[in-house]
């Protein structure tokens, strides 16, 4: 075991991030259970590297952010049918099914979905889409809402009705 390891598990990551002097060092430090890594970041605070893992991986997943109405309304608009979460950053139940969201984004691509964090869009783009608790699912074709849930219960379950109801859209065009 080398020297800034040994130091790792006396001093703690932020003391040993400080201690080797690197912009992006890492550290790993044992707590008796599991080791926990931080990163250096360029502001020289330490974060946990996870953080950042988990919203570089949510965008590659496919799960995108709306930022104003304009992108809504092009994204929305489109033949292809799209799932919409409203959700709110400080919402314990949206971050929750934000989680099963981006596992389910991963799983179907024949589905677009994104989120609109209703704090950082206008109040207008909020009220005419008719969401008054959050989180809430729209599912989107042509311009329309066709399908929507306010996610109060399990995050299972939630998942399951909106696959439930992708499929039974499905169905339904393939059949005209």
């Amino acid at each position: 075991m080398d020297a800034a390891a040994t130091g790792a598990r006396s001093m703690g990551a932020r003391a040993v991030c400080a201690r080797v002097g690197a912009r992006d060092a890492r550290a790993i430090v044992g707590n008796g259970r599991r080791a926990v890594t931080t990163r250096r970041t360029r502001g020289g605070d330490d974060r946990r590297a996870g953080a950042v893992t988990r919203a570089r991986s949510a965008e590659r997943k496919g799960l995108e952010a709306i930022a104003d109405a304009a992108t809504f309304d092009a994204v929305t608009g489109t033949e292809r049918m799209v799932v919409v979460d409203f959700m709110a950053s400080w919402c314990r139940k949206c971050v929750f099914l934000r989680g099963k969201l981006e596992k389910a984004a991963a799983t179907r691509t024949d589905v677009k979905m994104f989120t609109v964090d209703v704090n950082a869009v206008s109040q207008e783009l909020v009220r005419g889409c008719g969401v008054t608790q959050m989180p809430t699912l729209q599912i989107w074709r042509d311009g329309e809402k066709i399908w929507e849930i306010v996610a109060g219960e399990d995050g299972d379950s939630v998942i399951q009705k909106l696959f439930d109801e992708i499929q039974r859209v499905q169905d339904a065009q393939a059949k005209t």
